[in-house]
């Protein structure tokens, strides 16, 4: 299991913070650090693929689905229980290594 805590900068930002082992199914290496921003365009994050379910330490459930997108290339995470009972999602694209958290560790 891993650990994920998630910090409320404004109104719509929030800061997530991952750390802990992750099941390594994928060639993607782990990033500590992302920052998404709610209700805009799904930043695209580094992250192993792993069905879990976590609870930090506010008692934040976070459901993570590996979910193919409509080009059948990327993960979808799904992030429920946030407050305003927003539920938003961020994209792990496969094949975009330019991202700035994203590393392509096969080459």
């Amino acid at each position: 299991m891993f650990k994920i805590n998630v910090h409320k900068i404004e109104e719509h930002t929030f800061i997530l913070n991952l750390e802990g082992d992750l099941t390594v199914q994928t060639s993607v290496e782990f990033h500590n650090a992302i920052t998404p921003i709610l209700q805009r365009e799904p930043k695209a994050i580094s992250i192993n693929l792993s069905n879990v379910a976590a609870m930090d330490e506010a008692g934040i459930v976070i459901l993570m689905n590996d979910l193919m997108d409509h080009s059948g290339r990327g993960i979808y995470f799904y992030l429920i229980g946030l407050p305003e009972k927003i539920k938003v999602y961020y994209q792990a694209c496969l094949q975009n290594f330019e991202n700035p958290y994203f590393s392509n560790t096969t080459h």
